[in-house]
């Protein structure tokens, strides 16, 4: 009985995971550089930088038709490929107001239609953690940011976004960041 009830149970979570909308989502992977602006402090020391050599890469994920999750790296290094550096790990929720996430395919038969929008503003929210070589500390916090993705192609698309982050560390310490990043990303 109860392995009729197992394999029975089986199906129709098979049957659930074939159906739900979610499944139909293409995944994407964001590639980005730019500019930044970081201070950190700590009780003994502070240090502040800014200019090119932003670099993030996002693994984004929608979760219904103007939700999506990500989650990415963030490097920032002072003088573009050396130097001073802060980096850490990225967690997000963007919300695309006026757009999908993604474009939408309507099927009849052998014949689809692709509707995408040309242009798709997002704005979100961040939760981000930075190891500060500067300071040797570590922090943690949350963030906001905006941006739009522009479509090129089914697959690829150019992206502009900025970011504001502020965020605690130890030693009653703080770090405020900002990025202004370009980049594309592409869906699988």
């Amino acid at each position: 009985m109860k392995k009729y009830l197992r394999q029975r149970l089986n199906v129709v979570a098979l049957v659930f995971l074939c159906l739900t909308p979610a499944m139909a989502f293409a995944d994407k992977v964001d590639l980005f550089l730019g500019y930044y602006s970081m201070s950190a402090k700590t009780s003994a020391t502070s240090g502040s930088r800014s200019g090119l050599g932003a670099y993030a890469i996002n693994y984004r994920h929608p979760i219904t038709d103007n939700l999506e999750i990500s989650a990415g790296y963030s490097l920032i290094v002072a003088n573009i490929v050396s130097g001073d550096m802060g980096y850490g790990p990225d967690v997000g929720l963007a919300y695309f107001p006026i757009s999908q996430t993604e474009p939408e395919i309507i099927k009849s038969g052998r014949t689809s239609i692709v509707s995408e929008e040309l242009y798709r503003p997002y704005v979100g929210a961040t939760f981000s953690q930075r190891n500060f070589q500067s300071v040797a500390s570590s922090y943690a916090g949350f963030g906001f940011f905006a941006g739009v993705e522009r479509t090129y192609n089914r697959k690829f698309s150019l992206k502009g976004e900025v970011r504001y982050m502020s965020m605690s560390g130890p030693s009653n310490g703080s770090s405020h960041e900002i990025d202004i990043f370009f980049g594309t990303s592409l869906m699988f």
